[in-house]
């Protein structure tokens, strides 16, 4: 853990920094920076249901009897699937630590709480504009340096100064961490010493991880867990930013679920094929992040109600057909098939 440096100019900066935090966490409405809990439900619950529709191969609609028949009905096997990928962002994954908020705070603390967020959410992203990796990843996952920086008032920055001197736990590093690093690459405790200059492991990673978790011992609970990979369809997710529009766009497509069908299984089946149970876990992820960023980057600079409605529609839909995908590779893996991860 840090120790407590002198005073300086530059931690008086800090400390009117911090009171600017608090202010704008008071002052706005709460920010949830992530698909939020009912969105992650309908995303996972509408994949199960493509399972099991006229569009499904036969694949597919294998896996749709592997889950209904476990669970017992469809609507039991939607809820717990749903429950799964909605509570991934209640997990205790990350734990932060710090002199001057008097210890260590398990994936949130009392300002994340006022904002709607935790720790846990910056696994949660992966960063499709940059290939360099500290880690030997394919791409960054959430890193302040590498942030679409939007002011001193942004959410990146008023993150990164609410987290000012506070560094991850060891905990954090040999466990969770741990977990999301793949191909022999590790971190090491000094690695995230300071927050600012941190690396977190990318969203593909995590759902890896949970793949082989739920192939290890197989439940509804962990099966779930992958789909919330659907982040990497929020173009924020996929552009390592919690700022640009984030929450909006987030809460936009999900206030608008049903009046834009955005569930419309004609769409999810023209995307279906840009995902393959031959794909690894972590590459069905970087597919559906390649496609939000590159395709709705704009999302992240422009408001327009009409753009927002197509983009919603375009990736909900890709993010219906990923978490469809990932359900049949886990169903083939439990059958001996498509195991490679």
């Amino acid at each position: 853990m840090n120790s407590k440096p002198s005073c300086s100019l530059s931690h008086v900066r800090h400390w009117l920094l911090t009171s600017a935090v608090l202010c704008a966490a008071l002052c706005v409405p709460a920010t949830a920076w992530s698909w939020n809990g009912a969105t992650h439900e309908r995303i996972a619950g509408d994949a199960l249901r493509f399972l099991g529709s006229a569009h499904a191969d036969a694949d597919m609609g294998r896996a749709y009897e592997l889950y209904v028949s476990s669970a017992g009905t469809e609507p039991d096997a939607r809820a717990l699937l749903g429950a799964a990928a909605r509570d991934f962002d209640n997990r205790a994954d990350l734990e932060y630590c710090g002199w001057w908020v008097f210890g260590c705070h398990s994936n949130s603390d009392w300002f994340l709480d006022i904002v709607n967020s935790a720790y846990t959410k910056l696994t949660h992203a992966i960063n499709i504009a940059f290939i360099d990796s500290d880690f030997g990843n394919d791409h960054p996952g959430y890193d302040y340096r590498k942030v679409f920086y939007e002011g001193q008032l942004g959410a990146d920055a008023l993150l990164k100064d609410w987290l000012y001197n506070q560094n991850i736990s060891d905990w954090t590093i040999d466990v969770t961490f741990a977990n999301y690093t793949f191909d022999g690459q590790s971190y090491s405790h000094s690695d995230c010493d300071d927050y600012q200059d941190c690396e977190h492991p990318p969203l593909d990673n995590a759902v890896r991880y949970w793949f082989d978790s739920a192939m290890s011992y197989a439940t509804f609970t962990r099966i779930g867990y992958m789909c919330h990979g659907a982040d990497a369809g929020v173009p924020q997710h996929a552009r390592g930013t919690w700022g640009r529009n984030h929450s909006d766009f987030e809460q936009h497509c999900g206030d608008r679920y049903d009046g834009l069908a955005l569930d419309d299984f004609d769409q999810v089946s023209a995307y279906i094929d840009a995902y393959s149970t031959a794909m690894r876990a972590d590459e069905i992820i970087t597919t559906l992040a390649d496609f939000s960023y590159f395709e709705h980057a704009a999302t992240m600079t422009a408001s327009d109600d009409d753009y927002w409605d197509a983009a919603c529609r375009d990736v909900v839909a890709h993010a219906i057909a990923a978490c469809a995908v990932l359900f049949t590779k886990a169903s083939n893996c439990l059958h001996g098939e498509d195991c490679n991860n």
